[in-house]
């Protein structure tokens, strides 16, 4: 927001920005038909790659070229020789900023990186104001961090670990808002949160709460072995063959 305001002068630096996903990135494609390839406003306006190219390597007369490469814990090393370079800073003029979850896929990069910065979630002080935001009563805010935080000596052993991602907080606040109570442990509060998006998609899609659907939980279990079986092959795909076996929800 601050970028778009124009409230922040360190960012006026920068003439333009580009996004690139790397869960979506071709092994054959260079860098510059990366881009291109996913931002369609850019085939629409007929800039060429080499405009592209030129902008990442040389920058442009109003300031540098920011690229924003996601999602490298998505992204298999040697994919592509072009986003490797790109990662250990061999592209001209362009200023990058990768982002990742954390691992130790990371370490193999750590000496092209000038600077690291972690993202640790809201903090306490944080985590009240959302949730007042959301709940809009202090006695329900308050016992609700209550619950969350309860009967353990570290709070993120807890419930409470969980509030430090906003959209978990949101999930949170609205299964307690329902419910008048949080699950008994962060287990079964994640096993609420997952049934809540189910019951949002399903509402949107089919017309029905997650309680009206058919044999749920084996639909969830056999979901989670999917998910397990691409974990063990380090994959970050479901098999279509086996993801066809699933029945069909109506």
């Amino acid at each position: 927001m601050d970028w778009v305001e124009g409230k922040n002068e360190l960012l006026h630096k920068f003439s333009c920005t580009f996004l690139l996903q790397l869960r979506h990135v071709s092994s054959d494609n260079r860098l510059e038909d990366e881009i291109i390839k996913q931002h369609t406003r850019l085939k629409t306006r007929n800039i060429s790659p080499t405009h592209i190219r030129a902008l990442l390597e040389e920058g442009d007369t109003d300031g540098k070229v920011l690229l924003l490469i996601d999602g490298y814990d998505e992204y298999k090393v040697g994919t592509n020789s072009e986003i490797d370079d790109a990662i250990k800073n061999k592209i001209g003029e362009c200023l990058i900023i990768l982002t990742s979850r954390p691992g130790s896929h990371l370490d193999s990069i750590r000496r092209y990186l000038k600077a690291e910065v972690k993202i640790k979630g809201l903090n306490h002080e944080s985590i009240e104001k959302c949730a007042m935001m959301f709940l809009n009563d202090h006695d329900m805010c308050d016992r609700m961090l209550r619950e969350a935080g309860q009967n353990a000596d570290r709070k993120d052993a807890t419930i409470y670990e969980l509030l430090r991602i906003p959209i978990l907080l949101l999930m949170v606040c609205q299964i307690f808002k329902k419910s008048g109570c949080l699950p008994a442990s962060k287990t079964q509060c994640i096993g609420a949160i997952i049934k809540l998006c189910i019951s949002s998609t399903a509402m949107k899609t089919i017309g029905k709460q997650a309680d009206d659907i058919h044999d749920l939980e084996n639909l969830l279990c056999m979901l989670g072995k999917l998910a397990w079986d691409a974990l063990q092959r380090d994959s970050k795909q479901l098999l279509i063959k086996k993801v066809s076996k699933l029945e069909q929800i109506q």
